[in-house]
Protein backbone atom coordinates (compact mmCIF):
# COMPACT_ATOMS: atom_id res chain seq x y z
CA UNK A 1 0.00 0.00 0.00
CA UNK A 2 1.43 3.44 -0.31
CA UNK A 3 2.06 6.03 1.68
CA UNK A 4 -0.47 8.47 1.32
CA UNK A 5 -3.08 5.53 1.09
CA UNK A 6 -1.52 4.82 4.84
CA UNK A 7 -2.23 8.70 5.96
CA UNK A 8 -5.87 8.49 4.96
CA UNK A 9 -6.77 5.44 6.31
CA UNK A 10 -5.07 7.14 9.65
CA UNK A 11 -6.50 10.29 9.64
CA UNK A 12 -9.65 8.31 9.22
CA UNK A 13 -9.12 5.51 11.84
CA UNK A 14 -8.29 8.66 14.11
CA UNK A 15 -11.33 10.91 13.48
CA UNK A 16 -13.71 7.86 13.74
CA UNK A 17 -12.27 7.31 17.47
CA UNK A 18 -12.29 11.20 18.44
CA UNK A 19 -15.48 11.13 17.38
CA UNK A 20 -17.01 7.78 18.90
CA UNK A 21 -15.50 9.69 22.56
CA UNK A 22 -16.78 12.88 21.81
CA UNK A 23 -20.02 11.35 21.50
CA UNK A 24 -19.28 9.58 24.40
CA UNK A 25 -18.87 12.37 26.88
CA UNK A 26 -21.84 14.49 25.19
CA UNK A 27 -24.01 12.02 25.86
CA UNK A 28 -22.56 11.95 29.72
CA UNK A 29 -22.90 15.48 29.78
CA UNK A 30 -26.34 15.24 28.44
CA UNK A 31 -27.42 12.83 31.11
CA UNK A 32 -25.82 15.04 34.38
CA UNK A 33 -27.96 18.14 32.75
CA UNK A 34 -31.09 16.17 33.23
CA UNK A 35 -31.47 14.03 29.70
CA UNK A 36 -31.54 10.95 30.88
CA UNK A 37 -32.91 9.77 27.65
CA UNK A 38 -29.49 11.19 25.71
CA UNK A 39 -27.81 8.17 23.87
CA UNK A 40 -24.32 8.60 22.78
CA UNK A 41 -25.30 7.29 19.13
CA UNK A 42 -27.69 9.94 18.72
CA UNK A 43 -24.40 12.31 18.58
CA UNK A 44 -22.21 10.13 16.77
CA UNK A 45 -23.46 11.18 13.13
CA UNK A 46 -22.52 14.49 13.88
CA UNK A 47 -19.59 14.25 15.19
CA UNK A 48 -18.39 12.16 12.27
CA UNK A 49 -19.29 14.75 10.28
CA UNK A 50 -16.84 17.32 12.01
CA UNK A 51 -14.12 15.76 12.20
CA UNK A 52 -14.37 13.90 9.00
CA UNK A 53 -14.68 17.93 7.73
CA UNK A 54 -11.04 18.59 10.01
CA UNK A 55 -9.73 15.04 8.14
CA UNK A 56 -10.51 16.76 4.87
CA UNK A 57 -8.81 20.28 6.03
CA UNK A 58 -5.60 18.71 7.36
CA UNK A 59 -3.76 18.80 3.99
CA UNK A 60 -4.85 22.55 4.24
CA UNK A 61 -3.87 22.97 7.64
CA UNK A 62 -0.16 21.34 6.69
CA UNK A 63 0.25 23.36 4.10
CA UNK A 64 -0.39 26.36 6.29
CA UNK A 65 1.81 25.29 9.31
CA UNK A 66 4.80 24.82 6.69
CA UNK A 67 4.64 28.16 5.17
CA UNK A 68 3.97 29.80 8.66
CA UNK A 69 7.49 27.63 10.05
CA UNK A 70 9.32 29.23 7.29
CA UNK A 71 8.32 33.25 7.43
CA UNK A 72 8.44 32.89 11.21
CA UNK A 73 11.37 32.59 13.72
CA UNK A 74 9.77 32.75 16.68
CA UNK A 75 7.22 31.11 18.53
CA UNK A 76 5.00 34.40 19.27
CA UNK A 77 5.15 35.16 15.87
CA UNK A 78 4.18 31.91 14.60
CA UNK A 79 1.32 31.87 17.25
CA UNK A 80 0.08 35.09 16.08
CA UNK A 81 0.33 34.20 12.28
CA UNK A 82 -1.78 31.19 13.52
CA UNK A 83 -4.70 33.07 14.94
CA UNK A 84 -6.08 34.39 11.40
CA UNK A 85 -5.31 31.14 10.04
CA UNK A 86 -7.71 29.71 12.84
CA UNK A 87 -10.65 32.03 12.57
CA UNK A 88 -10.80 31.48 8.82
CA UNK A 89 -10.32 27.86 8.52
CA UNK A 90 -12.85 27.80 11.47
CA UNK A 91 -15.31 29.62 9.90
CA UNK A 92 -14.96 27.20 6.69
CA UNK A 93 -15.38 24.51 8.89
CA UNK A 94 -18.54 25.76 10.42
CA UNK A 95 -19.88 26.53 6.76
CA UNK A 96 -19.32 23.14 5.57
CA UNK A 97 -20.43 21.49 8.38
CA UNK A 98 -23.87 23.37 8.88
CA UNK A 99 -24.45 23.06 5.12
CA UNK A 100 -23.74 19.66 4.96
CA UNK A 101 -25.60 18.86 8.24
CA UNK A 102 -28.82 20.95 7.87
CA UNK A 103 -29.14 21.10 4.41
CA UNK A 104 -27.25 18.43 2.63
CA UNK A 105 -27.53 14.87 5.08
CA UNK A 106 -30.66 16.24 7.06
CA UNK A 107 -29.88 15.92 10.40
CA UNK A 108 -31.90 16.90 12.99
CA UNK A 109 -29.86 19.22 15.05
CA UNK A 110 -32.15 19.66 17.75
CA UNK A 111 -32.10 16.66 19.66
CA UNK A 112 -28.40 17.15 20.37
CA UNK A 113 -28.75 20.49 21.59
CA UNK A 114 -27.02 22.15 18.22
CA UNK A 115 -28.47 25.46 17.20
CA UNK A 116 -30.37 25.68 13.89
CA UNK A 117 -29.47 29.10 12.04
CA UNK A 118 -26.18 29.50 11.85
CA UNK A 119 -25.66 32.59 13.90
CA UNK A 120 -26.71 30.11 16.81
CA UNK A 121 -24.56 27.67 15.45
CA UNK A 122 -21.64 30.24 15.36
CA UNK A 123 -21.80 31.19 18.75
CA UNK A 124 -22.54 27.83 20.33
CA UNK A 125 -19.24 26.13 18.30
CA UNK A 126 -16.69 28.47 17.23
CA UNK A 127 -14.21 28.38 20.36
CA UNK A 128 -14.92 24.29 19.81
CA UNK A 129 -13.50 24.76 16.16
CA UNK A 130 -10.75 27.06 17.16
CA UNK A 131 -9.70 24.98 19.40
CA UNK A 132 -9.68 21.75 17.29
CA UNK A 133 -7.67 23.73 14.61
CA UNK A 134 -4.69 24.78 17.24
CA UNK A 135 -4.29 21.01 18.44
CA UNK A 136 -4.19 20.23 14.79
CA UNK A 137 -1.87 22.43 14.68
CA UNK A 138 0.20 21.64 17.39
CA UNK A 139 0.64 18.04 16.32
CA UNK A 140 1.13 19.34 13.07
CA UNK A 141 4.46 20.97 14.36
CA UNK A 142 5.41 18.69 16.37
CA UNK A 143 5.40 15.90 13.52
CA UNK A 144 7.15 18.48 11.37
CA UNK A 145 9.89 18.77 14.43
CA UNK A 146 10.42 15.39 14.97
CA UNK A 147 11.39 15.50 11.37
CA UNK A 148 13.45 18.57 10.96
CA UNK A 149 15.42 16.62 14.45
CA UNK A 150 15.76 13.45 12.49
CA UNK A 151 16.88 14.78 9.18
CA UNK A 152 19.18 17.01 11.21
CA UNK A 153 20.46 13.57 13.53
CA UNK A 154 20.75 11.79 10.04
CA UNK A 155 22.91 14.30 8.34
CA UNK A 156 24.77 14.55 10.79
CA UNK A 157 25.38 10.56 11.35
CA UNK A 158 25.91 11.30 7.78
CA UNK A 159 28.96 13.67 8.22
CA UNK A 160 30.43 11.62 11.00
CA UNK A 161 30.69 8.82 8.67
CA UNK A 162 32.18 10.70 5.63
CA UNK A 163 34.73 12.18 8.30
CA UNK A 164 35.80 9.05 9.30
CA UNK A 165 36.24 7.48 6.00
CA UNK A 166 38.24 10.89 4.74
CA UNK A 167 40.31 10.21 8.13
CA UNK A 168 40.85 6.10 7.12
CA UNK A 169 41.26 7.35 3.83
CA UNK A 170 44.01 10.03 4.67
CA UNK A 171 45.75 7.04 7.21
CA UNK A 172 45.60 4.48 3.97
CA UNK A 173 47.20 7.49 1.82
CA UNK A 174 49.71 7.53 4.33
CA UNK A 175 50.93 3.68 3.48
CA UNK A 176 51.69 4.31 0.23
CA UNK A 177 54.97 6.63 0.52
CA UNK A 178 55.67 5.13 3.37
CA UNK A 179 55.87 1.51 1.55
CA UNK A 180 57.17 3.20 -1.72
CA UNK A 181 60.39 4.83 0.22
CA UNK A 182 61.22 2.27 1.68
CA UNK A 183 61.01 -0.17 -1.44
CA UNK A 184 62.39 1.83 -3.53
CA UNK A 185 64.87 2.44 -1.25
CA UNK A 186 65.98 -1.33 -1.76
CA UNK A 187 65.89 -1.16 -5.32
CA UNK A 188 68.15 2.05 -5.80
CA UNK A 189 70.81 -0.38 -3.79
CA UNK A 190 70.89 -2.75 -6.00
CA UNK A 191 70.53 -0.87 -9.43
CA UNK A 192 74.72 -1.27 -10.07
CA UNK A 193 75.13 -3.78 -7.79
CA UNK A 194 72.71 -6.14 -9.67
CA UNK A 195 70.54 -4.79 -12.14
CA UNK A 196 68.74 -8.40 -13.00
CA UNK A 197 67.59 -8.20 -9.78
CA UNK A 198 66.73 -5.00 -9.67
CA UNK A 199 64.69 -4.94 -12.54
CA UNK A 200 62.76 -7.98 -11.05
CA UNK A 201 62.02 -6.32 -7.98
CA UNK A 202 60.55 -3.16 -9.85
CA UNK A 203 58.49 -5.98 -11.66
CA UNK A 204 56.94 -6.79 -8.75
CA UNK A 205 56.54 -3.75 -7.46
CA UNK A 206 54.28 -2.78 -10.44
CA UNK A 207 52.28 -5.95 -9.32
CA UNK A 208 51.77 -5.06 -5.69
CA UNK A 209 51.29 -1.64 -6.89
CA UNK A 210 48.24 -2.77 -9.56
CA UNK A 211 46.78 -4.92 -6.62
CA UNK A 212 46.96 -2.03 -3.84
CA UNK A 213 45.20 0.20 -6.75
CA UNK A 214 42.60 -2.28 -7.70
CA UNK A 215 42.12 -2.63 -3.39
CA UNK A 216 41.78 1.17 -2.84
CA UNK A 217 38.18 2.05 -2.89
CA UNK A 218 37.87 -1.40 -0.72
CA UNK A 219 37.04 -0.50 2.69
CA UNK A 220 36.96 -3.94 3.60
CA UNK A 221 38.45 -7.38 1.69
CA UNK A 222 38.74 -11.09 2.63
CA UNK A 223 41.51 -12.07 4.38
CA UNK A 224 42.81 -14.39 1.48
CA UNK A 225 42.88 -11.71 -0.55
CA UNK A 226 44.79 -9.46 1.58
CA UNK A 227 47.21 -12.63 2.22
CA UNK A 228 47.34 -12.21 -1.40
CA UNK A 229 48.30 -8.76 -1.76
CA UNK A 230 50.89 -9.78 1.34
CA UNK A 231 52.63 -12.26 -0.71
CA UNK A 232 53.19 -10.06 -3.41
CA UNK A 233 54.96 -7.71 -0.89
CA UNK A 234 56.94 -10.77 0.57
CA UNK A 235 58.06 -11.71 -3.18
CA UNK A 236 60.03 -7.89 -3.48
CA UNK A 237 61.16 -8.78 0.25
CA UNK A 238 62.55 -12.78 -0.81
CA UNK A 239 64.08 -11.26 -4.06
CA UNK A 240 66.03 -8.74 -1.70
CA UNK A 241 66.64 -11.72 0.95
CA UNK A 242 66.75 -14.54 -1.26
CA UNK A 243 67.35 -17.80 1.21
CA UNK A 244 68.07 -15.51 4.03
CA UNK A 245 63.82 -15.14 4.65
CA UNK A 246 61.77 -18.15 4.80
CA UNK A 247 57.30 -17.51 5.36
CA UNK A 248 55.40 -19.52 6.63
CA UNK A 249 51.64 -19.52 6.51
CA UNK A 250 49.05 -21.15 8.87
CA UNK A 251 45.60 -19.62 8.13
CA UNK A 252 42.59 -21.54 9.53
CA UNK A 253 40.48 -21.85 6.09
CA UNK A 254 37.11 -19.96 8.34
CA UNK A 255 39.74 -17.46 9.04
CA UNK A 256 40.58 -17.19 5.17
CA UNK A 257 36.75 -16.20 4.30
CA UNK A 258 36.49 -13.58 6.88
CA UNK A 259 36.69 -9.80 6.10
CA UNK A 260 39.68 -7.37 7.05
CA UNK A 261 40.53 -3.48 6.34
CA UNK A 262 43.07 -3.99 3.03
CA UNK A 263 46.78 -3.05 3.32
CA UNK A 264 46.29 -4.00 7.35
CA UNK A 265 48.93 -7.05 6.86
CA UNK A 266 51.79 -4.97 5.14
CA UNK A 267 53.08 -2.78 7.89
CA UNK A 268 53.17 -5.78 10.65
CA UNK A 269 55.28 -7.81 8.28
CA UNK A 270 57.44 -5.17 7.03
CA UNK A 271 57.90 -4.28 10.95
CA UNK A 272 59.15 -8.42 11.42
CA UNK A 273 61.31 -8.65 8.45
CA UNK A 274 63.07 -4.87 9.07
CA UNK A 275 63.34 -5.60 12.68
CA UNK A 276 63.95 -9.64 12.93
CA UNK A 277 65.15 -10.72 9.68
CA UNK A 278 67.07 -8.03 8.19
CA UNK A 279 70.06 -7.17 11.28
CA UNK A 280 70.56 -11.18 11.21
CA UNK A 281 73.17 -12.86 9.00
CA UNK A 282 71.73 -15.48 9.18
CA UNK A 283 67.47 -14.18 8.60
CA UNK A 284 64.91 -15.87 9.95
CA UNK A 285 61.51 -17.00 9.07
CA UNK A 286 58.25 -14.62 8.91
CA UNK A 287 55.55 -16.65 10.33
CA UNK A 288 51.58 -15.54 8.96
CA UNK A 289 48.86 -17.46 11.61
CA UNK A 290 44.81 -16.75 11.32
CA UNK A 291 42.53 -18.35 13.12
CA UNK A 292 38.96 -17.66 14.21
CA UNK A 293 38.62 -17.87 18.44
CA UNK A 294 34.73 -17.19 18.97
CA UNK A 295 33.69 -14.11 17.90
CA UNK A 296 37.23 -13.05 17.07
CA UNK A 297 39.70 -13.34 13.95
CA UNK A 298 42.88 -13.19 15.61
CA UNK A 299 45.84 -12.91 12.97
CA UNK A 300 49.49 -13.42 14.09
CA UNK A 301 53.16 -11.80 12.50
CA UNK A 302 55.68 -14.00 14.04
CA UNK A 303 59.55 -13.64 13.65
CA UNK A 304 62.47 -15.35 15.19
CA UNK A 305 64.84 -12.94 15.53
CA UNK A 306 67.32 -12.79 18.33
CA UNK A 307 64.80 -11.98 21.15
CA UNK A 308 62.85 -8.84 22.47
CA UNK A 309 64.06 -5.76 20.88
CA UNK A 310 62.57 -1.94 21.15
CA UNK A 311 59.72 -2.20 19.10
CA UNK A 312 58.22 -5.07 20.78
CA UNK A 313 59.25 -3.40 24.79
CA UNK A 314 57.45 -0.21 23.32
CA UNK A 315 54.29 -2.07 21.66
CA UNK A 316 55.41 -0.67 18.35
CA UNK A 317 55.99 3.19 17.53
CA UNK A 318 56.69 3.14 14.14
CA UNK A 319 55.00 4.69 11.53
CA UNK A 320 53.41 1.28 9.95
CA UNK A 321 52.44 0.56 13.49
CA UNK A 322 50.91 4.07 14.36
CA UNK A 323 49.06 3.75 11.20
CA UNK A 324 47.35 0.19 11.74
CA UNK A 325 46.14 1.24 15.47
CA UNK A 326 44.55 4.51 13.96
CA UNK A 327 42.61 2.71 11.81
CA UNK A 328 41.67 0.12 13.70
CA UNK A 329 40.39 2.49 16.27
CA UNK A 330 38.81 4.97 13.41
CA UNK A 331 36.76 1.51 11.68
CA UNK A 332 35.95 -0.69 15.25
CA UNK A 333 36.53 1.64 18.14
CA UNK A 334 37.42 -0.35 21.28
CA UNK A 335 36.90 -3.81 19.96
CA UNK A 336 39.72 -4.31 17.51
CA UNK A 337 43.33 -4.60 19.45
CA UNK A 338 46.63 -4.65 17.98
CA UNK A 339 49.35 -6.18 20.28
CA UNK A 340 53.48 -6.46 20.03
CA UNK A 341 54.95 -9.09 22.57
CA UNK A 342 58.33 -11.28 22.60
CA UNK A 343 58.03 -14.31 20.68
CA UNK A 344 58.01 -17.57 22.64
CA UNK A 345 61.35 -18.69 20.99
CA UNK A 346 62.64 -15.16 20.01
CA UNK A 347 61.64 -12.59 17.81
CA UNK A 348 58.79 -10.94 18.26
CA UNK A 349 54.85 -11.75 17.74
CA UNK A 350 52.23 -9.14 16.69
CA UNK A 351 48.82 -10.22 17.24
CA UNK A 352 45.71 -8.53 15.23
CA UNK A 353 42.72 -9.00 16.62
CA UNK A 354 39.18 -7.79 15.14
CA UNK A 355 35.22 -8.47 15.73
CA UNK A 356 33.80 -11.18 14.01
CA UNK A 357 30.19 -9.43 13.91
CA UNK A 358 32.14 -6.05 12.29
CA UNK A 359 33.46 -7.53 9.45
CA UNK A 360 31.55 -10.54 9.15
CA UNK A 361 32.47 -13.15 6.14
CA UNK A 362 33.04 -12.73 2.19
CA UNK A 363 29.73 -14.57 1.12
CA UNK A 364 30.30 -17.74 3.18
CA UNK A 365 28.78 -18.87 6.89
CA UNK A 366 31.12 -19.68 9.08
Amino acid sequence: MKPKSWIVLATVAAMTVVAQLTSMQMANQACFLGFREARWHQFLPFNLLFFYLWGALLPLVVFLCVRLERIADRRRLLLALHAPAAFVLSLLHMGLLFFIAARVAGLNLEPIGTATTFRGFFSKWFYSEVITYLAMAALVHLVLIYRHNRRQDLRASRLETELAQAQLQALKMQIHPHFLFNTLNTISSYVYKDRDLAVRMISRLSELLRLTLETGADAEISLDDELAITEKYLAIEQVRFAERLKVVMEIDPRAGERLVPALILQPLVENAIRHGISPRIAGGTVTIRARVEGERLVIDVLDDGGGPRPPCRENGTGIGLKNVRARLWQRYDESASLDLVPGESGGCRATLTLPLEAGGSAGVES
